[in-house]
């Protein structure tokens, strides 16, 4: 049983690296940044309004973009999508590889949608997790969320998460030591758990993954071919 649980360590070792080689080495058309303020909000904003898919209200101020909101694509795409999700949700990691790798193709590098990704972790171990993406390089950051997703069962399921978080951490560039300084930032765990407190408060969520296109809960089926039938007709003139 334990040679078993070293080869998969081991494997896993091997996996995450091999990913973060291959993400460093040129599929950055996806980057990772923080949305700036001012008048790329005020323009979104606008385009969204126009649409008449947004009020007043406070749920409409929090269904745009917010400033230290992680997002890919353009900043003036004319369709702005929002995930909330868990990375210990097998649901959520689902969404990830079944729509979300398609999607970027399609209609995020195109310049049709910016996506935004916000944490609403669901226990102790993604929230841990949701701290280790977030101190990460900005520009590393989704690289992050992708690999945690994909090895989701090996640090979820194990006997203590943080341990297998800290080789994940080491393998994408983050040091034992600045892994422990995250995981002791109260600062940074103030903010992920404001903006699940808002999610709960303001929007109503209370399950992973849930998704907000152009201010309007999706509710249809989580398939690529759905997801961008959807964003096709508002797409429409």
């Amino acid at each position: 049983m334990k040679k078993k649980l070293i080869t998969f360590s081991t494997l896993l070792v091997i996996a995450v690296a091999a990913f973060f080689l291959i993400q460093g080495e040129g599929t950055n058309n996806v980057k990772a940044l923080e949305t700036s303020s001012g008048a790329s909000e005020t323009k979104q904003e606008a385009v969204l309004v126009k649409k008449g898919e947004l009020n007043n209200s406070a749920k409409a101020k929090l269904l745009q973009n917010l400033a230290g909101d992680y997002f890919m694509g353009n900043e003036f795409a004319p369709v702005l999508m929002i995930e909330y999700a868990s990375l210990s949700c097998p649901h959520c990691a689902n969404f990830q590889e079944a729509v979300l790798n398609d999607l970027i193709v399609s209609h995020v590098n195109t310049g049709k949608v910016r996506y935004i990704y916000r944490d609403f972790p669901l226990n102790a171990p993604a929230f841990d997790a949701s701290k280790l993406a977030m101190c990460a390089d900005k520009e590393n950051y989704f690289n992050f969320i992708k690999v945690l997703f994909k090895s989701q069962e090996s640090w979820v399921l194990a006997d203590d998460p943080k341990v297998v978080l800290k080789n994940i951490a080491k393998l994408g560039g983050v040091s034992d030591e600045q892994f422990d300084k995250c995981m002791a930032d109260e600062e940074l765990e103030a903010k992920i758990l404001s903006v699940k407190k808002d999610a709960v408060d303001v929007l109503g969520i209370a399950s992973t993954p849930t998704i907000f296109i152009n201010g309007v809960e999706f509710e249809g089926e989580h398939t690529h071919e759905e997801v961008a039938k959807y964003i096709d007709s508002l797409l429409k003139p």
